[in-house]
């Protein structure tokens, strides 16, 4: 299950990726969308920001 209490960007990461599941379908480049917001999620938590 979901755990709310880890951090805003883990919530915030779990939307983008709701909504870029529910694009899927209508987009050829959200694999790449997909692959740069996990990305950016993993630096962000490396570095430490919470901000999102």
């Amino acid at each position: 299950m979901y755990e709310p209490m880890r951090s805003p960007s883990m919530h915030a990461a779990h939307r983008t990726l709701e909504l870029a599941f529910w694009i899927h379908g209508h987009s050829v480049s959200v694999d790449l969308i997909i692959l740069a917001f996990f990305e950016l999620g993993l630096l962000v938590r490396r570095n430490g920001y919470g901000c999102f």
